[in-house]
C-alpha cells in the first residue's frame, strides 16, 4: 500500500489529498496540520472580522466527516520537526503535549505554505500588532476591533484591502498604508491612482508613497509614525506579503529555486525522490513565459496541489504552466488582474506593450457602468495580461480576456472579435435552438441584449 504524507491543510494540501485519493483508492493518505482546527477557508477571514461568519464552523472547506469518509487521515495540532529522505520518515511533535512520533511514508508532499512578512521597525512586539494568515491571528483582530477605534492596515494586495473594508464595516476608522502604491504587482500605476481616489471617496484613508516607520505606545499600540507625524490607532495589521515556508524542506536537503521557494518540475516533483511540493512554499511554471516563478495565489496552489497529489499517488501528469487570474470586489469596485502586469513582466525580463482600450475608444465611456481596461502584450503582439476596473459585468470581462490569453490571441485578433458586454444581458446564445427560444435569429449567436 502506497503511504502518502502531506504537510499542510491549506488549499494545496487538501487538493493534493483529495486528488491522490481519486488516483489511488487504496493508498494510505495522511495530512498533518500545525493548526489545531479542521481545514477552513482563508478567504472567509474578512467575514469573520465583520461578524458575517460567526466562527470556524461556517468557514470550513469540507463537512466534518468529508476526509474521514474518503479514508484520509487528518492530524491537527502537529508540526514536523525533521525529515529523513533516505529512510522516508518524518519526526512530528504534538504542539500541546510535545509528544513526538515517527511517521513513515512512500511519497511526500510539502504544502507548508508561506508565513507573513512583518517589516523590521520599533514597536512590532506590542499588543495590537497583528497579521491575518491564520484563524488565531484573525481572532486577535476581532478581540481588539471595536466601533469608533482606529486601525492602520499595512500592505499592497487584495487581502489587505479586504481586511480594511471589513474593519470599516465594523465601524472603525481605517487607514491603509503602502510604501509605494496599492496592487502594485497586479495593476498599472494609473489604475492604482484611480482606485486610490475611489477608496478615499468611500472613506478609506489612503497613506501611500511612504511606509510607517514606528509603532508607539506602552504595552499596546497607541499610534504609528509616518512622515514625522503621529497617527492615533489601536490596531496595526500587516499584510505585506508572504515568504515561502521552506525551512524543514531545506534542512532535509530539498533544493530551492531562485525565488527562495521550493524548486519543482512540471509534475510538481522536487529534487528529492518521491517528494512533491505545491502552494505558497513552492515555485510554479508560468504558462505565458515557460519560466518558474513564485506566485502565492490560492487558485494556483489548488491546481498545483492536484498535480502533486496525483503524481504522489503514482500518476504521471504534467502541467504546461499556470496562469494567475485574480478577481475581487472592493468598496464597490470590481478589480480583475490576469497574467502579467508591467511589474511582474519586468521581474522576469519580459518585454511588453501596454494597450489602453479606453484610449483606443473601443469602449463606450458614457455608459451607465464605466469600465477601465488595459491589455498587456509581448513584442509579438500576443496578449500576456489584462486588467479591468468596473462596477458591473466584471465576470464577463474576465471570461473574455482570460480566454483570449489562453487561446494565444494577438491584440489585433482580440479587438476585431471582441464586443464589450451590454448593459442588460441575460446570457450567451450558444446555438440555433437557444436563439429561437428568445426570438433571435441565428446571426445573433453570442452575447446579446434580450
Amino acid at each position: 500500500m502506497n503511504r502518502i504524507l502531506i504537510i499542510g491543510a491549506n488549499a494545496a494540501g487538501l487538493s493534493s489529498a483529495v486528488n491522490a485519493r481519486k488516483e489511488d483508492p487504496k493508498s494510505k493518505i495522511t495530512i498533518i496540520s500545525k493548526e489545531p482546527y479542521n481545514p477552513y477557508r482563508r478567504p472567509a477571514i474578512p467575514s469573520i472580522i465583520t461578524g458575517e461568519i460567526s466562527g470556524l464552523e461556517e468557514a470550513t472547506i469540507f463537512p466534518p466527516d468529508y476526509l474521514h469518509q474518503r479514508g484520509i487521515d487528518f492530524i491537527p495540532g502537529v508540526e514536523v520537526v525533521r525529515f529523513d529522505l533516505g529512510s522516508k520518515s518524518a519526526e512530528t511533535k504534538n504542539i500541546k503535549s510535545n509528544e513526538t512520533k515517527k511517521i513513515e511514508y512512500d511519497s511526500l508532499v510539502f504544502c507548508t505554505g508561506g508565513y507573513p512578512m512583518i517589516p523590521k521597525m520599533k514597536g512590532t512586539d506590542k499588543k495590537g500588532v497583528c497579521t491575518f494568515t491564520t484563524y488565531d491571528n484573525t481572532m486577535e483582530i476581532v478581540n481588539i476591533a471595536r466601533p469608533g477605534l482606529s486601525a492602520v492596515v499595512v500592505g499592497a494586495g487584495f487581502v489587505g484591502l479586504e481586511i480594511a473594508e471589513a474593519l470599516m464595516k465594523k465601524g472603525l476608522k481605517v487607514y491603509f498604508n503602502v510604501r509605494s502604491r496599492i496592487l502594485r504587482r497586479l495593476l498599472e500605476p494609473d489604475f492604482s491612482d484611480y482606485l486610490n481616489g475611489c477608496f478615499e471617496q468611500e472613506g478609506l484613508k489612503m497613506l501611500t508613497g511612504e511606509a510607517i516607520i514606528e509603532i508607539g505606545g506602552n504595552d499596546k499600540v497607541e499610534h504609528v509614525v509616518m512622515r514625522g507625524e503621529k497617527i492615533e490607532t489601536s490596531l496595526v495589521i500587516f499584510g505585506t506579503g508572504v515568504k515561502p515556508n521552506v525551512d524543514i524542506a531545506r534542512n532535509a536537503g530539498i533544493k530551492l529555486g531562485e525565488s527562495g521557494a521550493i524548486k519543482v518540475d512540471g509534475r510538481m516533483q522536487t529534487s528529492g525522490k518521491d517528494v512533491y511540493s505545491a502552494g505558497d512554499c513552492a515555485e510554479s511554471l508560468d504558462l505565458l513565459t515557460g519560466q518558474y516563478t513564485y506566485s502565492p495565489v490560492g487558485s494556483i496552489a489548488a491546481l498545483a496541489g492536484r498535480l502533486a497529489g496525483v503524481n504522489a499517488a503514482g500518476g504521471n501528469q504534467q502541467t504546461h504552466g499556470f496562469m494567475r487570474c485574480q478577481v475581487d470586489k472592493l468598496l464597490g469596485q470590481q478589480i480583475i488582474s490576469i497574467g502579467h502586469s508591467s511589474t511582474t513582466a519586468k521581474e522576469i525580463n519580459l518585454e511588453i506593450k501596454i494597450r489602453d482600450l479606453n484610449e483606443l475608444q473601443k469602449l463606450t465611456l458614457s455608459r451607465k457602468y464605466p469600465v477601465k481596461i488595459k491589455i498587456i502584450t509581448d513584442t509579438a503582439d500576443r496578449i500576456v495580461g489584462a486588467q479591468v476596473i468596473t462596477k458591473k459585468y466584471g465576470s464577463q470581462y474576465s471570461y473574455e480576456l482570460r480566454n483570449a490569453i489562453l487561446e494565444n490571441k494577438s491584440f489585433n485578433e482580440f479587438i476585431k472579435e471582441w464586443k464589450p458586454p451590454l448593459e442588460k444581458v441575460v446570457g450567451f446564445i450558444r446555438d440555433k435552438k437557444e436563439a429561437s427560444l428568445v426570438g433571435k435569429d441565428i446571426k445573433d449567436i453570442g452575447l446579446v441584449k434580450y
